[in-house]
């Protein structure tokens, strides 16, 4: 079982790269019963009213980022002032998805047809993506990819092999069958229906907190 010190230490490291979700962890870690919960209910509510600015793009990003930062040096401190009696046994799990997702359709008529699965009060960092064309994906956990149209069967999915090739997310291929996705077993998972969708991403969230415990396992086996 987790020590204070190992729980404080893994969640730190993920501070940068998703307050949403280690806000999520701490939510099911902290005593309600503590002082130590009304700290970190006002920690969550600074967030979510910035994320709320953010997605109605209703303030500069210099000032959006000023938040962001104020809310990582206090997380950060929250975590530090953690005691033993400040955590419990897990409670009930939150269903607010915080990993970076990008929807990539190829038309506008797509896009909209895919916005209706991914509500913004249950996936907290969904990014769209309907220009056809290759994009960098810097900071995405996972591409979901709609191949509607699907491409003639003589081409090769310029696309679709781009994100599967030369990005570091994994991707979630949305549609009736593409031999790209067998060819990488390890990169890329499929379905062909809503009513899977939801249920192959949460599976794929999964995998990519198992994977990043895994790699941090071993960095310390590497440095001991």
């Amino acid at each position: 079982m987790p020590t204070l010190t190992m729980t404080k230490t893994n969640l730190k490291r993920k501070v940068s790269s998703n307050i949403g979700n280690v806000l999520k962890e701490l939510g099911m870690l902290i005593n309600p019963g503590e002082e130590a919960f009304n700290t970190f209910i006002g920690i969550e509510a600074a967030f979510k009213r910035l994320e709320a600015q953010r997605q109605l793009n209703s303030v500069p990003a210099e000032q959006l980022n000023v938040g962001y930062a104020s809310i990582t040096h206090s997380l950060l401190s929250f975590i530090d002032s953690l005691e033993e009696e400040d955590i419990l046994t897990p409670r009930l799990l939150q269903y607010e998805i915080y990993e970076h997702v990008l929807i990539v359709t190829k038309s506008e008529e797509r896009k909209q047809y895919m916005q209706q699965f991914f509500p913004t009060d249950y996936f907290r960092n969904v990014y769209y993506d309907d220009s056809a064309q290759p994009q960098p994906a810097e900071g995405i956990d996972i591409v979901v990819y709609d191949d509607t149209p699907p491409p003639n069967q003589k081409e090769t999915d310029e696309l679709l092999q781009h994100y599967l090739k030369n990005t570091d997310a994994v991707v979630l291929y949305f549609g009736s069958h593409s031999p790209l996705v067998w060819k990488h077993p390890e990169k890329a998972y499929a379905t062909n229906s809503v009513f899977s969708l939801h249920a192959r991403i949460k599976e794929m969230t999964e995998y990519l907190k198992y994977k990043e415990a895994f790699d941090q396992q071993q960095k310390t086996a590497d440095n001991d």
